[in-house]
């Protein structure tokens, strides 16, 4: 992460992206954790303790924060949630049941509230009665905005060639004198970049094929 030119230009011009990118790192490391607990256990043994509802909790809020920093964090979410299903579902009645009851409750209602608190400390100063309302009118606002925007710069780069950085993204271009041109471009290090296609395959064919969890 830190050796990775990507987070480091968007951490210099002040996007939100370096924070949901630690959110979601941190996510993905609470469910981790959550998982590999329970696999520890003896099979017959195996059920969700207080300690694993509360690292449950936690990944849920930050499921929540993660979606109210910006709305990327409901693919990690997607992603999260997946992960805890195919795991669980897999497993023997009782912890399955509880399991998923845990999960629905954590999942459907800490990110929802979170979200929508987000919205209160700016609902009156909008011209909303509610933190709910406000959460409503203002994400209905921003679909809708994204929605219809057509935008197009010769600087642009398309989503897939991004893995390779066959076109990096120019966020901004300065001519500085005559002969010198300050310029600040978004690009992933191409020597991670270039690996992680090829080690992608390789999970998916491990995943899959070998049955390596």
């Amino acid at each position: 992460f830190c050796t990775d030119f990507l987070p480091f230009t968007l951490s210099r011009i002040g996007t939100p992206d370096t924070c949901i990118a630690f959110l979601i790192l941190l996510q993905f490391a609470m469910m981790w954790h959550i998982l590999a607990r329970v696999e520890q256990r003896e099979e017959t043994q195996r059920c969700l303790k207080i300690s694993d509802l509360v690292w449950l909790f936690l990944c849920a809020v930050l499921c929540g924060i993660s979606v109210a920093v910006k709305w990327t964090g409901v693919f990690a979410s997607l992603g999260i949630i997946t992960a805890y299903i195919l795991y669980f579902i897999r497993q023997k009645r009782r912890i399955r049941i509880q399991a998923l009851v845990a999960g629905a409750v954590c999942f459907a209602v800490f990110p929802v509230l979170i979200y929508t608190l987000a919205f209160w400390p700016v609902a009156s100063s909008l011209g909303y009665s509610s933190a709910f309302s406000a959460m409503i009118g203002r994400s209905l606002a921003m679909w809708n905005f994204h929605k219809g925007i057509v935008f197009s710069h010769a600087y642009a780069s398309a989503w897939y060639t991004w893995p390779l950085d066959l076109k990096p993204l120019v966020d901004i271009s300065t001519v500085i004198g005559e002969t010198k041109v300050s310029t600040v471009a978004t690009f992933g290090n191409p020597l991670l970049w270039w690996c992680s296609v090829p080690a992608f395959f390789l999970l998916l064919y491990r995943a899959l094929y070998r049955k390596e969890r």
